[in-house]
């Protein structure tokens, strides 16, 4: 049974009392209705009549016996799920002359994705099934909320032992049943489940619509009780009352003739004459703050309501005051209307809102502008408050994701740091405070670090009442230093291993051991000449590196023959070349590029100088300049051994070297080609090589043709390199400029 009803506070029809039977819905409330203060009625079809103290109310009951259109907005879905297509075909064949809705999966999650969409009354169930069986999509179905109910009747043709019956009975079925099935035992299970789905879909609506009900008529009672105490409160205790009262407090009339005014009121506000009883308030106030207080009094009279409203008026000490005002009809002996007020000042509180309301807003920018996340949560159940945008940036999730679960934020965390992270979430909740690093994997499989820091925020008997914190994306700085941990590991390498080799022949010449052997003697001390020579460049050659990629060198540039720098750097390294005739073929057209004379001259030199070491002898070098739609190109080739195709972009990397033996045997550090990339990379060119072992290998690099192609040119000069660092003038200086 159920009954649909509605409440109108006037019949839209005269009250007929004692005709029609007697409505069980209104014999369900009046026993509730009877048992507050002492209330009588009458019930006929559709109206109930309340009496109290005289007063009497009618209630208009609209009432529709609904059980089959109720039952029929409950249609019942069956899940059939059976990974055999013919399978379910039997069984919707056999369950179709019940008329009920059937839905079939072929797998467990098609059935669980079928579930968070529709309302079934029962699931048909097979236990054998690939990737998840019947038991643990049982088990999933229950540990939901909004199927720990549902019932589960498991088919099987295979797993009949008692074991697997027991199994499925404890994943919570209400059956088990073997194949082959009896249709009409299937029919009549299916049939009691989906009759109890209705029964239970009705019952829950009805009680819906008496719960409504009832409290449409509690609030309707409640309002006429509170109406009743008004009318019986006297004039002479509310007179006492208001004269009595510290807030402001006032009576008019409708037209806004002054009857009243408490002594508040009258400390409060400037008026415009002295004796304000009885006057209008035109009379008391400037016309427009009047005319203001005027229609609020006429909206009251009018509604018979109370209003709440703010108000500005003049006050004694010559400023404007805002008041929250709550201005209500008063019931008096005669038939003229009353409209009584009271007011608070609230000007402190507003003008301190509006600064909290700023205030919030500057915070608000600032958190939805820095590139950092802002976050704030709660210190019961660690619910996020507030998350700034810079989380969708950064974790390129949305922020909806994590103010409706926090765990989202966890989820992003990298498995490996997960733990780690939990434990630190757990000390967090208790101080307050953490700081924690960990990566985070993002929805394009990217992996970036993040620090994440936390503090408390204390009320003022300081007590932690919020956690926030700030997260921000520290992959590059996480890269850069491991960069310099690599770098520095690497330099410390490099320069111990010549220091060694030095303090090693210093140490043997200084023991005397080789003082009648002047021939060991020399050789140490050439051994110990050729190390210094090789740390002097070692660290000329890191300070050149560190000045170009740190920005303080200054490059001055200017136009250039591209002929003229090749012909300075061969010029440079021809003596080093004639000791192993190795001669050089130049290839150059008329080209002007603009660049730092001497920067592009150490390049090259130290692109000859490479090609010169690992050339046979009696080889030949060959250079070339071609122009270029929008550069000028130059190529080095050589006839050596060639480089491997793995190791082409990596040799421009520091102290990367094609053999680790090179170092030693060749006298390289393993900074030039880094010293070469960073150099043209300033000069807005790209610089790269091509190899084939055995065979030999070229190096390419480009440059500018004029000014404008440059981009980032910080000083015009003469050309040449200046040095402002602390190197001697016997450090090969010239080279690199720095900006001091």
């Amino acid at each position: 049974m159920s009954w649909t009803s509605a409440i109108l506070t006037s019949p839209p029809a005269p009250l007929l009392r004692g005709e029609g039977s007697k409505n069980p819905l209104i014999s369900l409330l009046l026993p509730r209705l009877l048992g507050e203060g002492g209330w009588e009625g009458e019930v006929c079809r559709t109206h109930v009549v309340l009496k109290a103290e005289g007063i009497e109310q009618n209630f208009w009951l609209l009432t529709q016996h609904s059980v089959l259109s109720m039952a029929n907005s409950h249609p019942a879905n069956i899940l059939l799920v059976d990974d055999s297509p013919a399978n379910l075909k039997a069984l919707v064949a056999t369950l179709e002359p019940l008329g009920y809705n059937l839905i079939t999966a072929l797998s467990g999650k098609e059935a669980l994705k079928y579930l968070l969409q529709n309302e079934f009354a029962v699931v048909l169930l097979d236990v054998q099934m690939p990737e998840m069986d019947g038991f643990e999509t049982a088990k999933l179905i229950h540990s939901r909320p909004t199927t720990q109910d549902l019932p589960i009747i498991f088919l099987t043709a295979i797993y009949q032992d008692l074991s697997y019956i027991y199994q499925g009975y404890s994943t919570g079925a209400v059956d088990y049943l073997l194949k082959p099935i009896v249709p009409a035992i299937l029919l009549a299970k299916v049939k009691v489940f989906v009759e109890l789905f209705q029964k239970t879909a009705i019952l829950k609506q009805q009680a819906k619509l008496l719960a409504a009900t009832n409290s449409k008529l509690e609030a309707e009672i409640k309002q006429r009780q509170i109406a009743l105490e008004k009318l019986r409160e006297s004039e002479a205790r509310f007179q006492a009352f208001m004269d009595n009262s510290p807030i402001l407090a006032w009576i008019t009339d409708t037209t806004g003739r002054v009857l009243f005014l408490s002594q508040s009121y009258l400390h409060k506000f400037k008026l415009l004459v002295e004796e304000p009883i009885g006057k209008f308030i035109f009379d008391l106030y400037p016309n427009e703050i009047a005319q203001h207080f005027l229609n609020n009094i006429q909206k009251v009279a009018e509604t018979d309501r109370v209003i709440e409203t703010i108000e500005v008026a003049p006050r004694i000490n010559d400023t404007f005051g805002i008041f929250l005002v709550y201005k209500f009809p008063i019931p008096g002996v005669s038939k003229q209307k009353l409209v009584g007020g009271v007011a608070l000042d609230i000007t402190d509180r507003k003008r301190m809102e509006d600064a909290l309301r700023e205030s919030e807003e500057k915070f608000r920018q600032l958190a939805e502008n820095i590139q950092a996340v802002f976050w704030m949560t709660d210190i019961h159940n660690q619910q996020f408050l507030y998350v700034s945008k810079a989380y969708e940036t950064i974790w390129q999730r949305s922020c909806e994701d994590v103010y409706q679960n926090a765990s989202a934020w966890l989820d992003a965390v990298h498995p490996d740091d997960r733990s780690c992270v939990e434990l630190e979430l757990v000390e967090q909740a208790k101080t307050g405070q953490s700081d924690k690093r960990y990566r985070i994997i993002r929805s394009d499989g990217s992996i970036r670090w993040i620090r994440d820091r936390a503090f408390p925020i204390k009320n003022e008997l300081g007590e932690m009442v919020r956690i926030a914190g700030i997260a921000e994306d520290i992959t590059d700085q996480h890269r850069i230093e491991q960069m310099k941990s690599e770098f520095i590991g690497i330099v410390s390498h490099e320069l111990r291993t010549p220091l060694t080799s030095i303090r090693a022949a210093m140490g043997l010449l200084n023991s005397g051991v080789y003082e009648r052997k002047p021939d060991k003697s020399k050789r140490m001390i050439e051994i110990a000449a050729i190390d210094c020579e090789r740390l002097v460049r070692l660290v000329n050659d890191i300070l050149d590196l560190e000045r170009l990629e740190s920005g303080r060198a200054v490059l001055e540039k200017t136009t250039c023959d591209a002929t003229d720098l090749i012909q300075q750097a061969v010029a440079g390294v021809q003596a080093i070349a004639k000791q192993q005739n190795i001669i050089f073929d130049i290839h150059a057209t008329e080209a002007q590029v603009w660049a730092a004379t001497d920067a592009i001259i150490q390049t090259l030199t130290n692109l000859l100088g490479n090609a010169i070491k690992f050339s046979p002898a009696n080889a030949t070098i060959t250079l070339s300049v071609q122009q270029q739609t929008d550069c000028v190109l130059f190529k080095i080739s050589d006839r050596g051994r060639g480089i491997p195709a793995d190791k082409l972009e990596a040799i421009f990397g520091r102290f990367q070297q094609v053999d680790a033996s090179d170092s030693r045997v060749k006298g390289g550090t393993g900074l030039g080609l880094a010293i070469c990339r960073s150099i043209i990379e300033q000069h807005g060119g790209k610089i790269w090589a091509e190899s084939t072992v055995g065979v030999g290998s070229t190096f390419f690099f480009t440059l500018p043709k004029n000014r404008e192609q440059v981009t980032g040119d910080r000083l015009q000069g003469s050309g040449e390199l200046r040095e402002q660092g602390s190197r001697g003038a016997g450090e090969q200086g010239g080279k690199i400029t720095t900006d001091s």
